[in-house]
C-alpha cells in the first residue's frame, strides 16, 4: 500500500485546484452563439431588395424626381447596406476569437489533466507512461497547428475592396478545418486519459457527443458558395456557429463528469447561446 506524503498530497491539491479553475473558464472561454447571425447575409439581401422598391415606387414615371433625389438614394443605400455590413465583421470578429478562447483553455485543460493523473500515478504507483507521452504529443501538436489569429486582422482584411473576397472565404475555410481536426485531436486524448483513469482504477468518463462535428470539403462548399451564393452563405454561417456550439456543451459535460471521477466538484455549464 503506497502512502502519500503530506508534501505530495500537497500538490495533488494544487494540480486538482488548477485543473478546477481552467474548466470554470468556459464560461469566458466558451462563448455559444445563437444561429439567428447565420441570417445576417439574407438580411442584408432583404434591406437591398426592400430599398431597390422603395425607389422604384418612388420614382416610376418621374426621371426628374429620380434626379433631384440622387444624393439622398445614394447616402439611404449606404446607411442601409452598413448595418448588416458591420454586424457581419462583428460575428466574423467573435468566430474568431472564440476559436483562439477555446482552443487555449483545451489547451490549458489536457496540461493540467496530465500533471493531475502523473501525481495520482505517483501517488498509487501505477504506471501510465504510454497514455500521458500520448496525451502530451497530441497536446504539442495541438499548440503548433492551433495558433492563434487575429480577429481584428481578419476583420480589416475584410473590409479592403478585392482582398475581402479572398479573406472571407480564408475565414469560412480555416474555421471549418480547425473545429474538425480540434475536435479529432481532443477526442483522442480523451481516449487516452480514459486509459489512464482505468490504470489508475478509476471509472472511464462518458466522452460520447450526441453530434459530432462532420469533415465538410471546402471544395464543394465553394462551389455550392458560387451557385447558390445567398443561400449558401447562409447555410455555411449556420454550421460555424452550430458545430462549435455542439462542441462545446458535449465538452463542458465531459469535463464535469471528469471532475466527478475524480472526486472534484462540476462547475455550471456554459451559458446558452445569445445573440450577443
Amino acid at each position: 500500500m503506497v502512502i502519500a506524503s503530506p508534501r505530495r498530497g500537497k500538490d495533488m491539491s494544487t494540480s486538482m485546484d488548477r485543473l478546477r479553475m481552467t474548466v470554470a473558464r468556459r464560461a469566458e472561454a466558451d462563448r455559444l452563439l445563437s444561429t439567428a447571425w447565420c441570417l445576417l447575409p439574407l438580411v442584408g439581401a432583404l434591406i437591398g431588395i426592400a430599398l431597390s422598391f422603395w425607389l422604384f415606387t418612388l420614382t416610376f414615371g418621374r426621371p426628374y424626381m429620380a434626379l433631384q433625389m440622387t444624393g439622398t438614394i445614394y447616402l439611404v443605400g449606404f446607411l442601409a447596406s452598413l448595418i448588416p455590413s458591420v454586424l457581419m465583421l462583428y460575428l466574423i470578429y467573435m468566430l474568431i476569437k472564440r476559436r483562439n478562447t477555446h482552443f487555449r483553455r483545451t489547451q490549458d485543460l489536457f496540461a493540467d489533466i496530465v500533471a493531475t493523473l502523473r501525481e495520482l500515478s505517483a501517488e498509487k504507483g501505477v504506471d501510465i507512461t504510454g497514455q500521458l507521452s500520448l496525451v502530451e504529443r497530441y497536446l504539442s501538436e495541438a499548440r503548433m497547428e492551433e495558433v492563434e489569429r487575429s480577429p481584428i486582422l481578419w476583420v480589416v482584411l475584410c473590409i479592403i475592396p478585392i482582398v475581402n473576397v479572398f479573406a472571407i472565404l480564408y475565414v469560412l475555410y480555416f474555421l471549418m478545418r480547425d473545429w474538425y481536426r480540434h475536435e479529432r485531436r481532443e477526442d483522442d486524448m480523451w481516449m487516452q486519459v480514459n486509459s489512464a483513469l482505468t490504470a489508475l482504477g478509476y471509472r472511464p468518463i462518458d466522452t460520447r457527443r450526441p453530434e459530432p462535428i462532420p469533415h465538410r470539403s471546402f471544395f464543394v462548399y465553394l462551389v455550392l458558395y458560387f451557385i447558390l451564393p445567398l443561400i449558401w452563405t447562409v447555410y455555411w454561417l449556420y454550421t460555424l456557429v452550430k458545430d462549435p456550439n455542439n462542441h462545446m456543451t458535449s465538452q463542458a459535460r465531459i469535463e464535469d463528469d471528469l471532475l466527478l471521477v475524480l472526486g472534484g466538484t462540476p462547475t455550471a455549464p456554459p451559458t446558452p447561446p445569445t445573440v450577443t
